[in-house]
This record gives structure tokens, C-alpha cells and sequence, in this order.
């Protein structure tokens, strides 16, 4: 928990001493930032006002755990998510100059504003580390007078900041990340490599029009090319219904058998109906029988090629074929991997730009030639060169699924 707060802290004050932010600037409305910036922001001021109410009624774990869900937000989603902007360079020409600080300095502005909120608001619970982020971040800034957190004020709720369609909204997005995740883990596919599509089954969890809003989030989350939407997942996934005799059993006794048998017979709709509704009525002998959703366990058999993952009412499958396309483009991104491992190993500084030559197996080498921009953006290469034996400051060589490169990497003066 600390340990991520302080990593936040670190990673924005690093970028913030490249860029030059000081928290001098015209603050930007919370309405003329990205909707990133916005749904984190709701989510500090639901937080606060939820950690208010806690401590207002001596609920301090229920304070506490609210933070620790924030800070995860803060630092899985949000700083990750927003990683790219901290990166990019200042644009040449002056028009996309103008769009590119902007984008930056509500960056800036939003991550300080969470990390000085979340200061104040965890103060009662951890009051040293509260009051060393505290001075940190009000030294520079000068955001509030008091010297210590410990004479601030508790923070209040801006109400109008609050967006709960946006936090449910993201909230989705998030789920659905988690379970295509989950289905690449379950493959052996690293979300460095690019796949084609995935399926989402619409449904009264998952409307397609909320999902469009935070398509692009998912897509990029998740690398991959596309979206595909179906009413139902019959043609992904079979389901089938089996009683849970440990719940049922005590309770039913001579009518566990039939009831049983029942629910063996559900259909896919019919136990679509059942996850949706969270109950269902069996009739037994003339007698109705209600029985809940956890008396029963839920089976999922995938059909054809989809691999399929379900959270309640979200059912989403993924085509997990690749061909030699997205093989190339994973390949690419696995040498970014490596180079940008090498860049931390030589202790580079963010802005250094470096040379790079390499050696690699014929499919691999391919790969690096026709991704060569893409590699050179991402690592800040000036020059991206095979060689027949690599040459440079440091170089180290590495075992890509069944193919291998030779890398070697140097500053550059330039």
C-alpha cells in the first residue's frame, strides 16, 4: 500500500522534473480533461466521501479499506493507463504543441490533485506516511498553508465532480480486462502478443452503447484488433446446471432427488434466465421450491475455437488463433521488451536516446525490420541496424519463444 503510493509519487515527480511542472499553472477545469482524468476524479471524491462517512461513525476499517481500493485505481489503472502522456515527447509544430501540454499538464495536475487529496484523507489512519507525502508534495506546490497534514483541513466531497455512470462504466471496462486476461493466462498468450478479435455477449449486464464508450480502453488493455457483439452466448460457450448437494441436500431431504433432476434439464436460456433473475422456482410434487444461485453451480463447456471466461453476467470469448502478422507484431513488441530491459539495466536516464544493432533467427529478424519504427519510437532508438556481430555499449542476448536475438545497445551523443 505504501510502497505503491510512494511509487506513484516517484514515477510523477520524475516526469514532472523532465517537463517542468511546478503546480504554478492555470489549473484546467475537471470537464476540459480527458475522461481518464475525470473517472479518477470521481473516484477520489467518492472516495473521500465515503472515507468521511466511515470516520464520522469510528468505521476506520472501512475508511481504510476504501483508500486501498483507490490507490490500487490510482496506480493499476489510472498511472498505467496514462503512462503514454507522462512519455511523449513535446510536439515541433505549434498546433500540436498546444494539444500535447495540455493533455500533459492535466496529467500532471490530476495524479497531484489524488495524491494530495489521498495525503490529507489518509492522515487519521497513517499519520506518518500521510504527513511525509504531505510535505512532499507541498513543498513545491504550495497548495495549502499549514505545515503539516496534520493542521490541514479533512478534505470535502466536490459533488460535481462525482460521475457514477463513469465509474460504472470504467468499472466494466476493468471486468472485461480481467477476463481476457485471464483467458490469455489460461492460453499461455502473453498480452504482448496481438490477437485479432474477442466476442462480448450483450445482455442486461452488458450494454453494447456502455461498452462502446470504453471500447478503446479495453482493446488497448487487452491488445487486441476488434470488438465483436453477440445476443447470446450459445454459440460460444454450452451451459449446464448442477445442484449443490452440500446446500441443498439439509434442507430438501426426499425432494433433493427431483429437484436435482430439474435443474440438470435447464436449458441455455433458461439458465441464462436463472443467472439474471439469481433465483428460480422448482416445482416438486405441487410444492414451488425457490432455489438460489448459490445452491447451484453454473458449467461452462467452450464450443469451437473461442476460449470463453464468465463473471456474472459478463460472458466474454477470444479467438486466441494467431497468424503471421500478429506473430510479427507480438515479436516486435518483445523486443521492445528486452531493449527497454536493457535501458533500466544500464541505468539510462528517461531521455536518452540510444543506437541499437542486432543479430536475430530469420523469423524474428524479420519481424524487427518491418516493426523497425515502432521499435525505434518506443525505446528512443535513433537507429535500429542488424549487424552480423552486434556492437555496442552493452548487449545481451535473449530466447523469444522459439526464436533468438543478439542486442546490442548505446548512448547516443545526438
Amino acid at each position: 500500500f505504501f510502497g505503491t503510493i510512494e511509487n506513484v509519487y516517484r514515477f510523477m515527480a520524475s516526469y514532472a522534473n523532465i517537463d517542468g511542472f511546478v503546480g504554478s499553472e492555470a489549473p484546467i477545469p475537471a470537464r476540459e480533461r480527458s475522461e481518464l482524468d475525470q473517472w479518477i476524479l470521481s473516484r477520489l471524491n467518492s472516495t473521500i466521501a465515503l472515507a468521511d462517512q466511515s470516520l464520522e461513525s469510528y468505521d476506520c476499517t472501512r475508511a481504510a479499506r476504501a483508500m486501498e481500493q483507490f490507490v490500487e485505481e490510482l496506480s493499476n489503472w489510472y498511472i498505467r493507463r496514462s503512462r503514454p502522456r507522462f512519455w511523449a515527447a513535446k510536439k515541433a509544430s505549434a498546433s500540436t504543441e498546444t494539444v500535447s501540454v495540455h493533455d500533459k499538464l492535466a496529467a500532471y495536475q490530476t495524479t497531484f490533485d489524488c495524491l494530495f487529496g489521498l495525503a490529507v484523507m489518509m492522515s487519521p489512519v497513517a499519520p506518518f506516511f500521510a504527513d511525509w507525502l504531505y510535505r512532499r508534495l507541498n513543498e513545491v506546490v504550495k497548495r495549502d498553508a499549514a505545515p503539516s497534514v496534520h493542521l490541514a483541513r479533512f478534505p470535502v466531497a466536490d459533488e460535481s465532480v462525482i460521475d457514477a455512470g463513469l465509474e460504472a462504466r470504467m468499472e466494466l471496462a476493468r471486468t472485461v480486462v480481467q477476463l481476457v486476461l485471464l483467458l490469455r493466462n489460461r492460453s499461455h498468450i502473453n498480452v504482448r502478443q496481438p490477437l485479432s478479435r474477442m466476442l462480448l455477449v450483450i445482455g442486461h449486464a452488458v450494454e453494447q452503447a456502455e461498452v462502446e464508450r470504453v471500447r478503446d480502453i479495453i482493446l488497448d488493455e487487452v491488445n487486441v484488433r476488434a470488438i465483436e457483439y453477440i445476443a447470446d452466448s450459445s454459440g460460444v460457450v454450452k451451459c449446464s446446471a448442477k445442484a449443490d448437494f452440500k446446500k441443498l441436500g439439509p434442507r430438501l431431504g426426499k425432494q433433493m432427488k427431483a429437484v436435482a433432476a430439474r435443474i440438470a434439464a435447464l436449458g441455455d436460456a433458461e439458465i441464462r434466465a436463472f443467472q439474471a433473475a439469481g433465483k428460480i422456482d422448482v416445482t416438486v410434487d405441487g410444492a414451488v421450491i425457490e432455489v438460489g444461485a448459490d445452491e447451484v453451480d453454473i458449467l461452462s463447456e467452450e464450443i469451437g475455437a473461442w476460449t470463453v471466461a464468465q463473471d456474472g453476467g459478463i460472458t466474454v470469448a477470444l479467438d486466441v488463433q494467431i497468424d503471421d502478422e500478429l506473430r510479427a507484431q507480438g515479436h516486435a513488441r518483445e523486443v521492445v521488451n528486452r531493449i527497454q530491459g536493457m535501458r533500466k539495466t544500464a541505468d539510462l536516464d528517461l531521455t536518452d536516446r540510444i543506437r541499437v544493432q542486432y543479430q536475430a533467427s530469420t523469423a524474428l529478424a524479420a519481424s524487427t525490420a518491418a516493426n523497425r519504427d515502432f521499435i525505434c519510437r518506443e525505446t528512443l532508438a535513433m537507429e535500429l541496424a542488424e549487424a552480423a556481430e552486434p556492437k555496442g555499449d552493452w548487449a545481451e542476448r535473449f530466447e523469444i519463444g522459439d526464436e533468438s536475438i543478439v542486442v546490442a545497445i548505446t548512448r547516443s551523443a545526438v
